[in-house]
């Protein structure tokens, strides 16, 4: 069989290319590992002496090792942060059970530890269960008839990539159809890989006549990671970090390449090995392919090789032995975007809002928040606690940068006296109401506290003219994490607002009313007060006197839990009555706002004193009363608690009770759209 070469090489050894995975080992200067299943030199989860997952657990078990790292100790006393490569979850990659068929339970899991205790992130308490942030992957593929005994090979190898001390194997495909390099937060976690710059980019499909720039533009992370030659050189990458770079390649190819005579003696990129697929996990693209790529080319009967600085990479129609007329998908785009960023399905749901049936897959979460993290005072208020994230980093104090801002606000605020004067008014009625609390301990930073900056926000009323606004996303550094990083947002459990606002319209008599201030009368469990420290002035007719400190005694508004944490005290509590009200007030409840209706008066007066009376019991006040119904008005007004506004704002629309009709503000100030 003929073939041409254009670039000849030392013989050596033969190697075959093929589109298949790479097994993963990290070499950062440190010796060979021994297995602790067989005592062998090898990793645990390259273990093939014992391979099942439920003697491995056995094995950690009788050692009495750690479940998360399988070193000496207990998993309570474990500071690894690395979890399963496979699910995600807290225990060691080679003790899950993830694709394992079990007669007892259909549940993927890793065998249960012997610590007879969940793993507790702060404080001991348990941590409540998260919802994972699923991704949404949509992957466009071509499938071709490929010749009979035929398939395509793309350039693809496994070689090392480093980054400081770590490195590991890489399956990499070098693609010139690509203007930017990639790699994926899975490799660059194990590389430990930190981004020096953001970068906005656009995705465009296969075959769009225009980029999709509100839908999918999206801002990635910018890193640099070291491409490790044959002959030991170091080429930089500049690589984009992004979920997911293409769905696996297949591989139906078996070792009949290694045979082809033009690729004998061929020092080829991909070696050889039995996988059926290669998951690509850096994509070099057309920035920094001709910096690995050579000129040399081989052609012959098969694919043709091209010469790289990591060995020859293979292209193009391969012949196979398998006497099948065989079908080929490729690949041609695949793109992951989390939940947050784009969703097709609730896109689509936006057509059946109130018509498809409720979701209660958030009521388990919602019951262990509240068995675990709920509790109540002697005076019958409730504590709740943060939903810390299980294995949160550990929170900085922010000492300096809050005390740098609240100065800076001071500044601002002295130029208009009034205004500092109103600031410190709130301030001063937050602490006597009990919201917040002085701090005798005012040392610099320590362990177990974090300072948050806070700002004004003006306002155009006359009773508020200004709000405090407290920065819970408040950074020490770019690096650093914020309170909010480290809570959990929680399920929505919201009710469904067409399905409320249905409910509200079909009664003679709509009832419009909410909680007073209801964040700041969910009280804050004390161990968790120290995590929302702040500073002020101690002498407010001085803007140059010394800081004082307090901390909040209630749930603060800028914590991303905040409204989680509400609505689970709130469910909680209306859930204890088993009267008609509040369970209307379960059904009817949005954040803060009750919004119902009744078809008679005497009904509608009973519903407002049962309804005051619950939430009395919780220490929490029904207000802003507003109802079309004349005697739930005057009793409302006979009691201080009714709304003295002509129109309510009813979940984002305006109704005029005494006319009874809902309007929609349109763009012009001037234009209301009635609507029922």
């Amino acid at each position: 069989m003929g073939s041409s070469t254009e670039s000849r090489t030392s013989p050596i050894p033969p190697t075959a290319s093929f589109l298949t995975s790479a097994k993963k080992s990290i070499t950062a200067g440190k010796s060979k590992p021994r297995c602790p299943f067989c005592a062998g030199c090898h990793f645990p989860s390259m273990c093939e002496s014992v391979q099942d997952p439920r003697q491995r657990c056995e094995i950690v078990r009788q050692n009495k090792l750690c479940f998360i790292c399988l070193g000496h100790h207990k998993v309570s006393q474990c500071n690894s942060r690395h979890r399963c490569h496979t699910c995600q979850r807290k225990h060691h990659t080679s003790l899950c059970t993830n694709g394992q068929h079990s007669d007892n339970t259909s549940e993927t899991s890793v065998c249960s530890t012997n610590t007879g205790q969940p793993a507790n992130p702060v404080h001991g308490q348990p941590a409540i269960p998260t919802t994972s942030n699923s991704t949404d992957t949509a992957s466009l593929s071509v499938t071709v008839p490929m010749p009979q005994n035929t398939v395509c090979l793309l350039k693809t190898a496994i070689t090392t990539v480093r980054n400081g001390t770590n490195s590991t194997k890489a399956n990499v495909l070098f693609d010139e159809g690509s203007q930017r390099s990639f790699i994926t937060e899975e490799l660059a976690n194990t590389l430990a890989v930190q981004s020096y710059r953001k970068e906005d980019i656009t995705v465009s499909s296969f075959g769009a006549q225009c980029q999709l720039n509100r839908q999918l533009n999206r801002q990635v992370n910018v890193a640099v990671v070291n491409l490790i030659t044959m002959t030991g050189q170091s080429i930089p990458l500049t690589v984009l970090v992004v979920p997911r770079i293409a769905t696996p390649l297949q591989n139906t190819v078996t070792f009949n390449v290694a045979h082809l005579p033009h690729l004998h003696y061929l020092p080829l990129a991909h070696p050889l090995n039995a996988d059926k697929e290669f998951d690509v996990s850096l994509l070099v693209g057309a920035d920094c392919y001709w910096d690995i790529v050579g000129d040399a080319v081989v052609r012959g009967d098969g694919p043709t090789a091209v010469e790289s600085k990591v060995g020859y990479l293979l292209s193009g129609p391969t012949p196979t032995t398998t006497g099948q007329f065989l079908i080929s998908t490729n690949s041609v785009m695949m793109l992951a975007l989390t939940q947050r960023e784009f969703n097709l399905e609730r896109f689509w749901d936006l057509e059946s809002v109130g018509v498809t049936p409720v979701d209660n897959s958030s009521d388990n979460v919602l019951d262990q928040y509240t068995s675990s993290f709920v509790t109540r005072d002697l005076d019958r208020a409730y504590v709740a606690r943060f939903p810390w994230k299980p294995d949160h980093p550990d929170l900085p104090s922010n000492f300096t940068i809050a005390k740098q801002r609240t100065r800076q606000l001071v500044k601002r605020l002295s130029k208009n006296p009034d205004l500092l004067k109103i600031y410190h008014q709130i301030i001063s009625e937050q602490e006597a109401r009990g919201f917040i609390e002085h701090v005798d301990d005012q040392s610099g930073p320590q362990p177990g506290v974090h300072y948050i900056p806070h700002h004004g926000v003006e306002k155009d009323s006359t009773t508020t003219p200004l709000q405090i606004a407290f920065d819970c996303s408040c950074r020490q550094s770019s690096l650093s994490p914020c309170l909010n990083d480290c809570l959990l947002i929680g399920s929505p459990c919201d009710n469904d607002l067409c399905a409320v606002l249905v409910r509200f319209r079909s009664h003679c008599f709509g009832i419009s009313t909410d909680i007073e201030k209801a964040f700041l009368h969910i009280r804050l469990h004390p161990d968790d007060r120290n995590y929302t420290r702040f500073f002020w002035l101690s002498d407010p007719t001085d803007p140059s006197s010394e800081f004082c400190v307090y901390r909040f005694k209630v749930v603060p508004l800028g914590a991303t839990s905040s409204p989680f944490m509400l609505n689970a005290v709130l469910r909680y509590h209306l859930e204890q009555y088993k009267s008609m009200v509040s369970h209307d007030m379960l059904s009817n409840l949005y954040v803060d706002n009750v919004i119902t209706g009744c078809d008679s008066e005497q009904v509608s007066l009973n519903y407002y004193r049962q309804a005051r009376a619950i939430m009395g019991d919780a220490r929490l006040n029904l207000h802003s009363w507003s109802s079309n119904n004349t005697v739930l008005t005057a009793a409302a007004v006979k009691d201080n608690t009714a709304e003295n506004a002509l129109s309510v704002n009813v979940l984002g629309l305006r109704w005029v009770p005494e006319s009874d009709k809902l309007y929609l503000a349109a763009n012009h100030p001037s234009l209301l759209i009635i609507i029922l």
